[in-house]
């Protein structure tokens, strides 16, 4: 959740090394020695030598200070727990280029091993990775691992190595709680500037609920003045007792010493809320913007009475588990029996404060919260069930090919979106070099409002709009209804020329193709206008066709099901060697068939379903070899049909 008056902060990228903050620079720490400080001079008194016996109270106090110093010293089992993690990454050019990978890159960071035999580090230190080697502590062998879990919400992976060698005589650290102000901390781990491992020492500064920059999540962070470099993410933070607070992830620049750590909880929430494929379902949210309530007048029109705090709902996410019981203008008095402030803080570990909003993030999927609000001068509660809020368009594609849509050079992606934005939002992000673009070159980064009059809500949507044009001209609306208009005709011809030019190897990305072949849906709500001219759908709904082995082994002819509800056929190569001439299936609702390559090789002459809604095809490419001349569906709704050409589609953008 976002204040309605919170800022924008850009972020640069690094891969595999500390995570930068607030500006476009690089961190930089160079031994530049003309900004070094000048040696200081000569010390008075330099040569008086001051000699005195110890009294009791000070070779006592001497005593205590030793003692005190042997026991926060790092242990070297501890030091056997912390490695090096050595990354190859190869993404995807996020902006110019999205159809085309970057060169493999090699970065480092480090991780600590915990119980079960799992390693912790970043997500950052791995993403995209292609390899990921870790190298113990003392030891010169690298061991190949593998990612079992990762969240880039909170900036978090968890490895594992098959390697038994790789075991022996490792200690696994265990987790500890949140540390409390001032208390001394130590971060281990492999920064730059060196191969081996290094220790720095500090103290606890603040605990704050800030954002992560890995994927924009707001979660709770502690702040240290240890040193953290380049490389120390994914490192451990102990406590004097060696046990774990926090891991290093992302610094602040220009500075001094405000370095954060990832605490206890954040790490607990990641790890218990991991499914058996490894993937975490995100951290709850209610979805709101809210407004702090200090102003006095405001308090007045509210009907707050005297005591009473919160905060001011001003807008609610449509995809929020919380739309149905929240409305504008009510006032969140408190979450779970917390009260909350005006400032929207709620009282942490006695004296301190954090956003309210922690709290909300500590919920796991599908429990319960109850609210304390004030609606229209009346208290009362309401109770449902948190989930995690995905936003239209990920603020940021990790380990997966970058999503966008090319037409006549011009080249559309999404625009990084928050849980607040309801519609996916499509920018321009490159224009191609072509003749048909002369003048339409500054428009990078332009948002894009309509095609052809109709409002753009995806970008899937807009690749509808623009290969189902009718029109002579094809016309993209940009923001303050600056418009794009290109010769239709000429454009697709255009289109052709250019991608050869630019080795671009299709038209838009796989997903897009996935959403027409694989799901069949349209996220949208306009209508396709023509997808054809011998299909003539009228309606479809809710149709999956899904296959698996040996599930069905022949289909006879006079097979006629008049009536059909939630039926699945499972299928798979060569399961279902012909289909027949006589089979009408004249109402089916809710069908799933699945398909594989190979499944269908003749869709026989006659088959002619007449009714069925929402229909999702979920086929690879060669799955239908023939569909045959005469199928004809006679009323099909939101879908959407590939042409012929789309049988051999380029298949390596999917990593």
């Amino acid at each position: 959740m976002l204040r309605s008056n919170s800022s924008i902060n850009i972020v640069s990228k690094d891969y595999g090394f500390l995570k930068p903050i607030d500006n476009l620079f690089p961190y930089h720490h160079p031994p530049n020695k003309n900004c070094m400080l000048p040696k200081p001079s000569t010390p008075p008194f330099k040569n008086i030598t001051i000699s005195c016996s110890s009294s009791p109270k000070t070779q006592a106090r001497t005593t205590k200070t030793k003692t005190k110093t042997k026991s926060s010293t790092t242990s070297k089992s501890v030091l056997h727990a912390v490695v090096k993690v050595f990354t190859t990454s190869c993404g995807y050019d996020s902006d110019s280029l999205p159809w085309q990978k970057m060169p493999p890159e090699d970065c480092s960071g480090s991780g600590f091993i915990i119980s079960g035999r799992r390693i912790i580090t970043n997500a950052h230190v791995i993403e995209d990775h292609i390899l990921v080697l870790i190298r113990k502590y003392g030891c010169a062998t690298k061991y190949r691992a593998t990612v079992e879990a990762v969240s880039h919400d909170c900036d978090l992976a968890i490895l594992t190595v098959q390697d038994e060698e790789f075991w022996k005589g490792t200690h696994p650290l265990t987790l500890g709680g949140i540390p409390v102000l001032e208390e001394s901390v130590t971060v281990v781990g492999y920064p730059r500037g060196g191969d081996n491992i290094s220790i720095s020492k500090g103290v606890v500064s603040r605990i704050g609920f800030q954002r992560y920059e890995q994927n924009s999540t707001h979660l709770m962070t502690i702040q240290v003045d240890a040193a953290v470099n380049y490389g120390n993410s994914g490192g451990p933070v102990l406590s004097s007792r060696n046990k774990v607070v926090g891991v290093a992830f992302q610094s602040l620049y220009y500075a001094e010493n405000i370095n954060s750590i990832i605490p206890t909880p954040v790490i607990n929430h990641f790890m218990s809320c991991l499914d058996e494929k490894g993937r975490h379902p995100g951290f709850c949210s209610l979805g709101v913007r809210y407004q702090i309530i200090e102003n006095v007048q405001l308090r007045n029109y509210l009907g707050m009475l005297p005591g009473m705090t919160g905060i001011l709902v001003c807008k609610i996410s449509k995809r929020s588990s919380a739309n149905k019981f929240l409305e504008p203008r009510d006032v969140i008095l408190a979450f779970d029996g917390v009260k909350i402030a005006e400032d929207g803080t709620v009282a942490f570990r006695g004296t301190d404060r954090i956003s309210f909003e922690h709290l909300v993030s500590m919920k796991k999927p599908s429990e319960k919260a109850v609210l304390k609000i004030l609606r229209r001068g009346q208290v009362q509660e309401v109770t449902f069930e948190m989930q995690p809020i995905e936003p239209p368009s990920p603020t940021r594609q990790y380990d997966k090919a970058t999503r966008y849509f090319m037409f006549a050079g011009l080249v559309f992606t999404p625009l990084e979106t928050t849980i607040q934005h309801d519609e996916e939002r499509v920018v321009i992000s490159e224009v191609l070099s072509d003749e048909i673009m002369s003048g339409y070159e500054d428009f990078l980064e332009w948002k894009v409002v309509s095609v052809n009059g109709k409002v753009v809500e995806s970008l899937y949507h807009l690749s509808l709009l623009v290969e189902n044009c009718q029109e002579e001209y094809l016309v993209i609306q940009l923001l303050n209804n600056t418009i794009i208009t290109l010769n239709y005709q000429m454009a697709k011809t255009v289109t052709a020329s250019i991608m050869e030019q630019h080795r671009i190897p299709c038209a838009k990305s796989s997903d897009l193709m996935d959403q027409g072949i694989g799901k069949m849906q349209i996220a949208t709500k306009s209508d396709v206008e023509a997808v054809g001219e011998k299909i003539e759908p009228q309606s479809v709904t809710n149709m999956q066709i899904a296959t698996e082995s040996d599930s069905v082994e022949s289909v006879e002819e006079k097979i006629e099901p008049q009536s059909v509800t939630n039926m699945q056929i499972a299928t798979e190569s060569d399961s279902v060697e012909s289909v027949g001439e006589k089979i009408k299936p004249q109402s089916v609702a809710n069908m799933q068939i699945a398909t594989e390559s190979g499944d269908v090789e003749s869709g026989g002459e006659k088959t002619k379903p007449q009714s069925v809604t929402n229909m999702q095809i979920a086929a690879e490419i060669d799955d239908v070899e023939d569909v045959g001349e005469n199928i004809k569906p006679q009323s099909v709704t939101n879908i959407w049909t590939p042409q012929r050409f789309l049988k051999n589609l380029f298949r390596s953008l999917v990593i």
